[in-house]
């Protein structure tokens, strides 16, 4: 059986291509799920599974925010696009194997460039988005507040605000024939009934069954309440610095 790696929750791997691929060559028939807000610079580690066989699924996270002061170190969202389709076109990527990535959905979330985003994923053969509610951890609070950005007071916004951005999310992902999956967020109880949205860790067991593993499901006291990730993961870049040079301001790591 293989055994799964993320790449990565610590930091952003495309600043880590060549350590992520040096330990890659140590590890016995690996599986790789990737988090990446820059779907380009990773271009290697792709290259490697493609040529090692190393079957792997991308989170390609891509906001709207890029560029701005919120995701100051991250392309515009049009690049990211444009990237991604080059890769699917050359075959390295497969649009059946790309899941977008729409984290975090939060107070100034603009849903004009979500839109175009989500139709442009779903030309490419993407039929999965992924969505989580920002944190607002007091860290960045501050951040925000320092930028005068919208902030909340509280960790979290409150459940009827909730309820309204994924409604939102919904109508322009699952309606127009896409999949949706809210990483810790509960499904509103008007959509109950459709099993296209539905509560799914960024690490959860379908993705392993997706690459080949077959486990049963586990969790640990070290994942916030909310968490619904499955605990049998292990961080391939565990041991760089936390964080990365994107500097998004609603990072949950501190720097």
């Amino acid at each position: 059986m293989r055994n799964l790696w993320i790449c990565s929750e610590m930091t952003d791997p495309c600043f880590y291509t060549n350590l992520a691929i040096k330990r890659l060559e140590t590890k016995k028939d690996p599986a790789l799920l990737i988090i990446t807000k820059d779907v380009g610079e990773c271009y290697p580690i792709y290259e490697y599974c493609v040529n090692k066989e190393v079957p792997f699924l991308l989170h390609a996270t891509i906001t709207g925010f890029g560029g701005t002061k919120f995701e100051s170190g991250v392309k515009p969202y049009y690049q990211s696009l444009l990237e991604l389709k080059t890769l699917i076109d050359k075959g390295i990527l497969l649009g059946n194997r790309v899941i977008l990535r729409v984290d975090p959905l939060c107070l100034h979330s603009d849903f004009y460039e979500i839109i175009e985003i989500v139709k442009e994923s779903k030309k490419l053969g993407i039929t999965k988005v992924r969505v989580s509610i920002l944190d607002y951890y007091p860290h960045v609070r501050t951040r925000l507040k320092e930028q005068s950005l919208p902030y909340c007071s509280n960790f979290s916004l409150d459940k009827d605000t909730i309820e309204s951005l994924i409604k939102d999310i919904y109508s322009i992902t699952v309606l127009k024939g896409l999949t949706l999956y809210l990483c810790a967020e509960q499904v509103p109880d008007g959509l109950r009934w459709d099993k296209r949205v539905s509560i799914r860790g960024c690490a959860s067991i379908e993705e392993w069954k997706e690459l080949g593993i077959d486990i049963k499901p586990r969790t640990r006291s070290l994942q916030r309440k909310s968490c619904t990730c499955d605990a049998q993961k292990n961080d391939l870049l565990s041991g760089v610095k936390k964080g990365c040079d994107h500097r998004c301001l609603y990072c949950y790591w501190k720097w």
